[in-house]
């Protein structure tokens, strides 16, 4: 376990020393339920007297200068309107409304896509191992084994094995388009005939169990030019950039965005220089933007190395 200190350091945590790691109750491992984060997150917005308007359309964002109002137009329940705001913060996600409008997206020099499927049920890799494997199979923590997110890994691809708060498993195939072709995601077929190439051992452990869908991401990387303005509007999340689904640095850059835009929001509030504030954002950010897609841009070489 891990303790964090006020200095942001990762400190060891120190376990009773009548409890060794995984002794019982075991320390379990778990996915982030994101839709009950989310909900949990909307209920403390209403809390704090934030106004949620939902089930609208945006059909028009208006951007304004030197201090007017910007105003947002939408339809809801037939109705169309107008609503003007101080800031402008987009979370619209890969719709990017405001990236789009304002024609800030940047590519990646990181060509790469991403197929996936959910199949019905729990499944554990440690069905994948023969029992006679004692020294796998006693390993501490064998019985939580299946609640980590697990990857296989080969050169140019890797794929994803992960468990979902709704009893099912998530599985995905990410390919760098400089060692695979794209045409192996467009489709369940085609992504079960690449496992089966590449990973039959996998495969043939879930092929048990039924296929509840399937989703395809082809070129899913891309940069933006900026993401904060003098002119009181933000980009944030997926809006704004988005490196690799590995290890899932999309939170750590909407968790970025995020403190980016507050300060924004106190620099205004204090009548501070948003010029001034809106570069040392950009200038940062971009370059965790750079350093992270020039990461994944390079690893295609080394995901079928063992160590």
């Amino acid at each position: 376990g891990l303790r964090f200190s006020p200095g942001g350091g990762a400190l060891p945590l120190p376990l009773r020393p009548e409890i060794g790691p995984c002794a019982e109750p075991p320390l379990k491992s778990y996915q982030m339920d994101r839709g009950r984060i989310e909900t949990d997150l909307r209920g403390m917005l209403e809390q704090d007297g934030v106004e949620l308007v939902e089930g609208a359309k945006i059909t028009a964002i208006e951007l304004a200068k030197d201090g007017a109002l910007h105003t947002v137009r939408y339809e809801q329940g037939g109705a169309s309107v107008a609503r003007t705001a101080r800031w402008g913060v987009d979370a619209t996600g890969r719709q990017a409304l405001l990236r789009r409008q304002m024609k800030l997206t940047r590519g990646s020099h990181h060509p790469a896509s991403a197929g996936w499927f959910r199949i019905e049920g729990r499944f554990d890799i440690n069905d994948m191992v023969p029992k006679t494997e004692k020294e796998w199979h006693g390993r501490p923590c064998t019985a939580q084994r299946w609640l980590s997110t697990n990857h296989f890994m080969g050169e140019g691809y890797w794929v994803w094995v992960i468990p979902l708060s709704t009893g099912n498993t998530s599985i995905g195939l990410v390919i760098h388009e400089d060692v695979h072709d794209r045409k192996h995601i467009a489709g369940l077929d085609r992504t079960l005939a690449f496992l089966r190439q590449h990973e039959p051992h996998l495969l043939a452990a879930i092929e048990k169990y039924p296929v509840k869908d399937f989703l395809c991401l082809a070129n899913y990387s891309y940069a933006v030019g900026r993401a904060w303005s003098e002119d009181r509007w933000a980009l944030i999340g997926e809006a704004g950039a988005f490196a690799d689904p590995l290890f899932s640095p999309g939170t750590d850059f909407i968790a970025f965005a995020n403190c980016f835009t507050v300060e924004m929001l106190r620099t205004d509030f204090a009548s501070g220089d948003l010029k001034e504030k809106a570069l040392l954002m950009n200038v940062q950010y971009r370059s965790i933007q750079n350093a992270s897609m020039r990461l994944f841009r390079t690893a295609s070489a080394i995901y079928g190395h063992p160590s």
